[in-house]
């Protein structure tokens, strides 16, 4: 038979630094009080072991120690604590007021789903696992020590004094059994059966299987032998399985081909989309046709881009070349036969130079005339003695061309 724990306004008279307002639960070793710290005047949460709990004095030093321990800790999931005292033969240890209800008034409105389990739970397990490194347990996990608030952030507290005796991975093990039952209650809305057979909830209740090895491993004679495993198997259960629950698996096999359909559609789409894409980036992207020139030699005329027009064909002045007699060719006889003059130079020049055009069209002529660069100059020949025909040009070609011909880019008369 539980102790009938001491009343809000008796544990007030009794200590000094808090104002007892309510009785928040109780167990058959500690109740929870709803209090004011009077120096800061803040709410807390009272915990105060019960008189009739039977612990021994290395007990309640254990307790308090761990307790300390746990002040120095600040994790996202596990309560804080603001005082740890005695008074009036009460030992009491003052904590944060948790946020939200328990996990036993959730359960009580409407029950989890195994999605809302797993991550609530693998939050506890974190706080838990830090709690275990700094050499404490829990020594009383229950619905009752997990707290959530309006955003499923659960917060646990409820620590319990220990049994002296134990050793310290003992005490880690029965934490471990401890969450075992808290899962398999958590899914079936009942307790674990106490002889530990038909402990898989997938018989009860359509969850995923994966539960079922979850809750055996806690149990003892599991294999789980710290909170690492349990925090990597809660964290796979995200991670959907074929055949993980009749209904999962019945719905799944449902949803493959239409899934498939609509991805190979989706596949389809985006192909013909970035091919066509491509093609039009390498239309625009194409550099127009640009007629390159071949490269000037000194036998080449002048070289003109392709996108200007040549200029149109103009008469140009006369030019009267000289060369030696030992380069002269014969001219080939034609209509208007080349007489050999003997009379000076200059006289000849004057007498085979044809009539001056005009001005002013010379001038135009001149202007447009294009002297090319890399035809060499010939030497001046101080005595000339006829004009130069070069043996590419006949007779023929020279009186269709009448009185000026071009050879290598240059003009000659005849």
């Amino acid at each position: 038979m539980m102790p009938q724990p001491l009343s809000a306004q008796e544990l007030d008279q009794a200590l000094s630094l808090y104002e007892v307002r309510e009785l928040l639960g109780s167990d058959h070793i500690s109740a929870s009080y709803h209090a004011i710290q009077i120096s800061l005047q803040r709410p807390v949460c009272l915990h105060v072991l019960s008189p009739t709990s039977g612990l021994n004095p290395a007990s309640i030093q254990l307790y308090q120690q761990q307790l300390v321990s746990l002040s120095a800790l600040n994790h996202p999931h596990l309560i804080s604590v603001c005082d740890v005292g005695e008074e009036s033969g009460y030992y009491y240890t003052a904590t944060h007021l948790p946020a939200g209800k328990s996990l036993t008034h959730s359960l009580s409105r409407q029950r989890l789903s195994e999605k809302e389990i797993a991550p609530i739970m693998a939050d506890i397990c974190r706080g838990l696992q830090d709690a275990h490194t700094a050499g404490i347990t829990h020594n009383a996990l229950s619905p009752d020590c997990i707290s959530l608030d309006s955003h499923l952030t659960p917060i646990l507290s409820g620590f319990a004094p220990a049994l002296s005796s134990l050793s310290l991975e003992e005490r880690k093990q029965r934490d471990i059994a401890s969450l075992g039952a808290l899962f398999y209650q958590l899914l079936t809305g009942q307790d674990l059966p106490e002889e530990n057979q038909d402990v898989e909830p997938s018989s009860f209740t359509q969850c995923d299987q994966r539960w079922d090895s979850i809750v055996k491993n806690c149990l003892p004679g599991g294999v789980f032998t710290n909170l690492s495993d349990i925090i990597l198997s809660l964290e796979h259960l995200s991670i959907p399985t074929i055949g993980s629950s009749q209904h999962a698996s019945g719905n799944k096999k449902a949803l493959v081909i239409p899934t498939l359909i609509a991805s190979g559609i989706i596949a389809l789409v985006a192909f013909n989309f970035i091919e066509r894409a491509d093609k039009k980036i390498q239309s625009t992207s194409q550099p127009t046709n640009v007629i390159t020139p071949l490269p000037a030699t000194e036998e080449s005329a002048p070289e003109t881009s392709a996108s200007q027009t040549p200029p149109p064909e103009i008469s140009t002045p006369i030019i009267v070349e000289n060369t030696p007699k030992e380069k002269l060719t014969p001219a080939p006889a034609i209509e208007e036969q080349i007489v050999e003059s003997t009379t000076d130079p200059v006289t000849e020049k004057e007498s085979i130079s044809p009539p001056q055009p005009d001005t002013k069209i010379h001038e135009e002529e001149t202007a447009l005339a294009v002297e090319p660069k890399t035809s060499p100059t010939p030497e001046p020949i101080s005595t000339p003695d006829v004009i130069y025909i070069p043996e590419a040009i006949d007779a023929r070609t020279v009186k269709t061309l009448k009185k000026s011909i071009e050879v290598r880019g240059r003009f000659y008369y005849v």
